[in-house]
């Protein structure tokens, strides 16, 4: 896992000057090497090293080839690295004396050269890559299936450069970027914490999309995509024989995380007690021959909200060698604006990872195995009941629309809040099935809460809204379209929730302590095992019930039958107290950019303080993480 860096299209000095300080703006990533190479007057490319896999120098990048002509920078890992080193030697692309030590990197750089773009459907695990071939004079961007590793792009038009980095921050330090938001980019922000896509808060900053690749050369610039998600029921499996489900499910998770096990560094597993990071752990347990170390963090004093007793009880069951790691709320109150320093792309749920891998990274680890993805596959969360009720309920559609409108009406009376508000709106609309409801369950404020925050200008440049228009697009799609209805939604929620929520966070939040998480429910070949499962296999009774019924033997009911809780932190409590005066100080920063109306978010937050049933911690929190975002790096409206 590292950071990597560089600018195509010039090599000067200054250009050179550029890529180290975008590089030096990454250190955090990677503190075991940092490397920089250039290429005539045509790439500068640099690297930040956390060394994983063969500590020696043989990982050092950025990595050149034997005859110099080709030379690599990759951030993240390929877990099927030793199987396509012996692939390339054996079919004589590759001599055993050209690899680098052991590392992954060189095995990656091995199948380039012998395969070009067509190397990336054979790699297996997360990774963003920049490969430069000198003798077709072309640089090679590309990222993994499902954008567990970012990589972001500026393409300099005036000075022709094409800039890439693992970080937002580390374009800017190039100077190339200017600081200024992106149009549409609050709207779409207050819309749903993020922004989707290729899409950034940056004007001119994109991110390249998930299982794509990006070719610039001496004639332009070309791009494409290498994966897409489908599904793929594997062989001998009767799509209506239970146990065939189940038993493809554990075979698959056993594979994944099994190959997550390679590590030349301390490594463990999050354990939270939950079914997810719990299957995870207890997997690893079945592989290891020494006991492996788990990581809980606990918040004391707070038992409704504390799962460590659910986590020690698994760590007792697989034998594992258990840290709990006990905070106080003014441990973690201390940590949140260490979060925020750490944070390259602003969001409102970040916090919680912060904290667990700092403290995770404090106790020793390089590398850590989590649950994350496992809701996503197995419909463990909420929109998937919603989206599967709306479905019973398609009668509904057939209601004059001022009848729904009054039924919304009543039920946002009787029972005031979010979810209520949401409702009323789908009712109004006139389509409730999937995936036209889809982006409103994932939103965070409505468009009336919007409009009350952001002037006319901002609000002209976001009306398009990225997550319906990515539904209607991924939906056109015939390998998508023709999937199972909690297959579709697995789609949307990697799509639009997951890669540009979770996994960014997960990603900015643990490299902020030079920590690894691999996530094993987010291999892709057990991804698309689980889109050919049928709904009625999927989720006949409760959520992830095939998933805990393919590990009945390995996680006690206890664990598989209780309520989802997750690591919850009361939030609501400590912005009304310790937190007031970063939450007041961010929301003014927030108040200083164009385009925002500062009575809209004083009255937002009067509200909030008078514990209005409408207005959410969450609310409040993202407006502030946004405000201190753009004032530390200076970003103008």
């Amino acid at each position: 896992m590292c950071g990597i860096a560089g600018i195509y299209g010039g090599a000067t000095a200054e250009d050179a000057a550029r890529v180290e300080r975008m590089r030096d703006a990454m250190a955090h990533r990677g503190p075991d090497h940092a490397g920089l190479w250039n290429e005539g007057a045509r790439v500068v490319l640099g690297h930040q090293r956390l060394a994983v896999v063969d500590l020696s120098a043989a990982g050092e990048q950025p990595m050149r080839s034997a005859c110099g002509g080709f030379t690599l920078v990759l951030n993240g890992e390929v877990y099927n690295h030793v199987a396509l080193k012996a692939e390339l030697i054996h079919s004589g692309l590759a001599k055993a004396e050209q690899f680098h030590g052991n590392t992954d990197s060189s095995v990656v750089l091995a199948a380039l050269m012998a395969w070009g773009v067509d190397a990336l459907k054979r790699l297996e695990g997360m990774f963003a890559i920049g490969f430069w071939d000198a003798s077709k004079r072309s640089l090679l961007l590309a990222r993994d299936r499902v954008g567990i590793k970012p990589l972001y792009l500026h393409n300099n038009e005036d000075g022709g450069r094409l800039a890439f980095a693992s970080e937002v921050r580390a374009l800017l330090a190039s100077g190339l970027v200017k600081r200024r938001l992106a149009p549409g980019a609050l709207a779409q922000f207050i819309r749903y914490q993020t922004l989707h896509g290729s899409a950034t808060l940056i004007d001119g900053v994109e991110m390249l999309p998930a299982g794509s690749w990006l070719r610039a050369d001496d004639d332009g610039i070309e791009t494409g995509r290498w994966w897409s998600p489908h599904s793929l029921r594997p062989d001998g499996v009767d799509p209506g024989r239970r146990s065939d489900w189940t038993d493809a499910i554990r075979a698959q998770l056993t594979q994944a995380v099994g190959k997550r096990m390679q590590s030349d560094v301390p490594m463990g597993a999050f354990l939270s007690g939950g079914i997810d990071s719990s299957a995870v752990v207890g997997l690893m347990a079945e592989q290891s021959p020494e006991p492996i170390s788990t990581f809980n963090v606990a918040l004391k004093g707070h038992g409704a909200l504390d799962e460590s007793a659910h986590a020690r009880e698994i760590a007792a069951r697989f034998s594992t060698q258990h840290h709990e790691i006990e905070l106080t709320e003014s441990d973690f109150t201390r940590k949140v604006e260490e979060a925020l320093e750490a944070t390259d792309h602003p969001t409102g749920d970040g916090v919680n990872a912060f904290v667990v891998s700092a403290a995770t990274k404090a106790e020793g680890l390089t590398v850590a195995l989590s649950g994350l993805g496992g809701d996503e596959l197995f419909a463990g969360y909420p929109v998937f009941k919603r989206s599967v009720d709306l479905l019973s309920k398609r009668w509904v559609e057939a209601w004059p629309k001022p009848l729904r409108r009054l039924v919304g009406a009543g039920y946002r009376a009787a029972r005031p809040g979010p979810a209520a508000d949401k409702l009323a709106q789908l009712l109004a609309s006139d389509r409730l099935q999937f995936p036209h409801s889809y982006p409103l369950m994932r939103r965070m404020m409505l468009e009336p809460q919007v409009e009350a925050l952001l002037e006319p200008s901002a609000l002209q440049s976001g009306r398009y809204d990225a997550v319906a228009s990515l539904c209607t697009n991924l939906f056109a799609q015939p390998q998508i379209a023709g999937l199972p209805l909690l297959s579709r939604i697995t789609v949307a929620e990697l799509t639009a929730y997951t890669e540009p929520m979770l996994l960014r966070d997960a990603d900015q939040m643990s490299m902020a302590s030079s920590l690894e998480v691999r996530v094993p429910f987010l291999d892709y070949k057990l991804l698309e095992l689980a889109l050919s499962i049928p709904d009625a296999m999927k989720y006949p009774h409760r959520p992830k019930q095939l998933l805990t019924e393919a590990l009945d033997d390995l996680l006690p009911e206890e664990i598989t039958q209780r309520p989802k809780q997750g690591f919850v932190l009361p939030w609501d409590q400590w912005m009304r107290g310790e937190l007031v005066p970063l939450v007041e100080q961010g929301l003014q920063h927030l108040k200083a950019l164009d385009g925002v109306k500062e009575k809209g978010i004083d009255r937002l937050y009067s509200k909030f303080q008078a514990r209005h049933p409408r207005v959410h911690w969450t609310h409040i929190w993202a407006l502030v993480a946004l405000g201190h975002w753009t004032h530390r790096h200076q970003i103008e409206g």
